[in-house]
């Protein structure tokens, strides 16, 4: 329903004066709509006119607090004071970039927050008007804003720092942080940690996708995660194979150095491995089992070594155990 003079004029008269503190001579029409809980609000255009809508849930849990509600409804008008709503389509092309997308939507978001704090009269309310979306109403007055902005300190964690990356709004308790610093709270005990640095690295190749950024950013990081596994996984398993290929190859010399005395003393070829001194089973290394399959003898009467036999496939064999072309 419209606000208006005849319709909620105690809400409406704090709405018309959190417009008069940020100078806007045309005062945009504001709704209030029922939320079911939801705490939110958003600032809109349609055909050249601005709206507001205020959810019903944050005004009854501000309803005790002029100040805190007009915070929360100077951060809506911002959007419009500043533009964010003109021209979106000649934005859109740079909006969907990687980084910069999203970090264009968390700039405005901090703007309309210190817009909110102009539009209230008092610090601590500005920062209740933006806890309620934390706590909620019913555990607002039991909100320690304080405890609340320290939590920062955990956001610089990989995934804590990817998902604000690729995220249209900064952590919750980066936007009291702000405003508590612009209130006049110090600023080094309300500073954040900086973000993880492999989190930029993954976040540049996730475009912004979606009105909040984090669904589709999500769905591509998704992909983006998976197309990557396509292509790791198998070339671990085949570098995993080649090595322990290489490791069998110093057993092949030790074969060949335990043969050549028995060829030359007994001018035959072995049965068994036990016939040179070796185990036909192995419990440790990469071979386990040792068998004599056939002997080649080249007709100047020398012994040749030939390792291009099996069932091992070619590209995990060193270059001189390969079947040639």
């Amino acid at each position: 329903m419209e606000l208006s003079e005849r319709q909620f004029p105690d809400l409406y008269g704090h709405y018309r004066e959190a417009c008069q503190k940020l100078g806007m001579e045309e005062i945009p029409t504001a709704y209030l709509m029922m939320s079911d809980g939801v705490l939110n609000a958003l600032a809109t255009k349609f055909l050249r006119r601005h709206y507001v809508v205020l959810y019903s849930s944050v005004v009854e849990a501000l309803k005790l607090r002029p100040e805190a509600l007009r915070f929360y409804f100077g951060h809506e008008l911002a959007h419009i004071k500043r533009g964010h709503l003109t021209l979106i389509w000649l934005r859109w092309p740079a909006s969907i970039l990687p980084l910069l997308g999203a970090g264009y939507r968390r700039v405005q978001e901090y703007t309309c927050d210190l817009h909110g704090l102009a539009a209230s009269a008092s610090r601590d309310d500005a920062l209740a008007g933006l806890g309620v979306l934390a706590s909620g109403g019913e555990k607002l007055t039991q909100l320690n804003t304080v405890a609340f902005i320290k939590q920062q300190s955990q956001s610089g964690g990989f995934w804590m720092s990817y998902h604000e990356l690729t995220n249209d709004y900064p952590w919750l308790c980066k936007r009291l942080a702000n405003v508590a610093v612009a209130g006049g709270a110090d600023a080094h005990s309300h500073a954040a940690p900086r973000r993880h640095p492999m989190a930029w690295v993954l976040a540049v190749l996730t475009p912004r996708l979606g009105l909040a950024g984090g669904g589709g950013s999500m769905i591509i990081m998704i992909a983006i995660i998976g197309i990557l596994a396509a292509i790791a996984i198998p070339a671990y398993q085949d570098f995993t194979l080649r090595a322990q290929v290489m490791q069998a190859m110093p057993f092949i010399g030790q074969v060949q150095d335990a043969a050549l005395p028995y060829l030359e003393e007994s001018r035959s070829y072995p049965a068994t491995p036990a016939d040179i001194g070796l185990p036909e089973t192995l419990d440790q290394g990469p071979v386990s089992e040792l068998r004599i399959v056939g002997a080649r003898e080249y007709e100047d009467g020398t012994i040749g070594w030939d390792c291009t036999g099996g069932a091992v496939e070619a590209k995990h064999r060193p270059t001189q155990c390969r079947p040639a072309p």
